[in-house]
């Protein structure tokens, strides 16, 4: 059990047992909409320093009685009750934006299945962000950065399903952007494009 104050912990044996939400002021509210006809949606509202944490969020972790997503900028709560919630038969998911590499994360190229998924990819993320609008005059650079995440995108696909030469890291979408900075980088581009030209002649990639 977690180490938590005394009190709580009787209103956490309660709320597991009753199926019911913890409130800030100890109250339990049942989370059968049905039998209570109301919605679950609470708002907490306080200034830094003021107990929202521990006196909402920490006693409904620790009741497990529910799905949660919580907004966790310092780790702190993943780190103090995620194997808890582990122990608990929850599946728990930690995205983590300052150290990306111990962080869970969404890989696009796990959803590729063919050559129209290959290019709705690559066209979502030629046309989000600062490439939101096509350029309409000159569509020339857009289209060649579609065309060009198309071949990285179904080398990485190919190689996968023909070789499995790097296994499942073969598509992850880091190997993606690996590929296509190296290329920015390379001086000599036309030599860069020639060794991918060939490698994807051997994976018999039409392109």
């Amino acid at each position: 059990m977690l180490d938590i104050n005394p009190k709580i912990k009787l209103l956490v044996r309660q709320a597991n047992s009753t199926k019911s939400m913890i409130l800030p002021n100890g109250t339990l509210v049942s989370l059968d909409t049905k039998k209570t006809r109301l919605n679950n949606n609470v708002v907490c509202i306080g200034g830094s320093g003021t107990g929202k944490t521990c006196s909402l969020v920490v006693p409904n972790l620790a009741a497990a009685v529910d799905s949660y997503i919580l907004s966790d900028p310092k780790g702190s709560l993943h780190k103090q009750y995620g194997a808890y919630l582990k122990q608990n038969g929850y599946t728990v998911a930690h995205i983590d934006f300052i150290h990306p590499e111990q962080s869970d994360g969404y890989n696009p190229l796990d959803y590729v299945r063919n050559n129209d998924d290959i290019q709705k990819l690559s066209h979502h993320i030629i046309f989000s962000g600062n490439y939101s609008k096509p350029n309409i005059s000159d569509p020339f650079w857009t289209q060649s950065s579609e065309l060009m995440l198309n071949m990285a995108i179904a080398y990485l696909v190919e190689q996968k399903n023909f070789h499995e030469i790097f296994q499942e890291s073969a598509r992850f979408f880091r190997k993606l952007m690996l590929m296509l900075s190296n290329g920015a980088r390379n001086v000599n581009l036309m030599k860069f494009l020639n060794r991918w030209h060939v490698q994807i002649l051997q994976l018999k990639i039409l392109v």
